[in-house]
């Protein structure tokens, strides 16, 4: 009798394990969805990034975009990025030329002239601050996290009598934890890109608490020359409209095999 007891509370103890297990393994469910975003602009020294309209498809690492409508500074209209690796690479298809090439992503390496110019430009004093983390809304049935980051660094250009840029980023974003496919983060990520692949790694280290796709996003961005006028962009992107629906992987593939690169760096 106790021999039973006790094997049937070696049998329970396992059990349990498993299933404490099983509860810290992210679930990957896939989505599909679409996304607005709209950029405005005061200075000629922050990118021009144009507003644009994307269809996006995730499962896992797999994602893939189109975009359905494109600004000035944005990709052409029908322009398709497809990801295969939770956003560490992208490939970018051009489907009216039938070209295709990489696309800088956070994690990539800069090569060609991005890396003489990273080379060129030191990035340094990155620091992120957290300033606001609250139970948010639920957007289209998905729970979320409100938090709020306010990044700072500064931009060394090169030679002599170039002056320091002082930047600043103020994020604040709507998280929905449960939306943990890595590679919602193609588009729906929550930590900002100050274009300098090092301390795009520091600030994304810094947020790692932010997780999940952000459904919504307001980024302001502020340059200014020592000495010199502030210039601010203020990007805001918003999901409207999001199925939790596993997408086909036949919806996930390239429009075309993509057999020569061509990079336009």
């Amino acid at each position: 009798m106790r021999m039973t007891s006790s094997l049937a509370l070696r049998r329970a103890q396992l059990l349990f394990a498993a299933l404490a297990c099983a509860a810290s393994v992210p679930v990957f469910a896939g989505a599909e969805f679409s996304a607005v975003t709209k950029n405005t602009n005061s200075g000629t020294r922050l990118p021009a990034f144009g507003n644009a309209t994307v269809d996006g498809r995730v499962d896992n690492e797999q994602g893939r975009l189109e975009y359905r409508e494109s600004g000035a500074g944005s990709l052409p209209v029908g322009s398709i990025v497809v990801t295969t690796d939770g956003a560490r690479t992208a490939k970018l298809y051009n489907v009216e030329e039938h070209t295709c090439g990489d696309v800088p992503v956070l994690s990539s390496a800069p090569t060609g002239m991005r890396a003489q110019a990273a080379a060129l430009t030191r990035y340094e004093n990155v620091a992120v601050k957290k300033t606001l983390d609250e139970k948010g809304p639920k957007l289209h049935g998905s729970a979320t996290r409100h938090l709020r980051y306010v990044t700072t660094y500064d931009v060394h250009p090169s030679g002599p009598a170039a002056k320091v840029v002082h930047g600043s980023i103020e994020s604040e974003l709507w998280v929905a934890p449960a939306l943990s496919d890595p590679a919602f983060s193609l588009w729906l990520n929550a930590a900002p890109h100050t274009g300098n692949p090092d301390s795009d790694r520091k600030i994304a280290e810094a947020m790692v608490g932010a997780k999940g796709a952000a459904l919504k996003r307001v980024q302001r961005t502020s340059l200014r020359v020592e000495g010199g006028k502030e210039q601010v962009s203020t990007t805001t992107m918003e999901v409207t409209r999001l199925s939790t629906q596993r997408p086909s992987a036949k919806s996930l593939e390239p429009p075309f095999v993509c057999r020569v690169g061509q990079s336009k760096e």
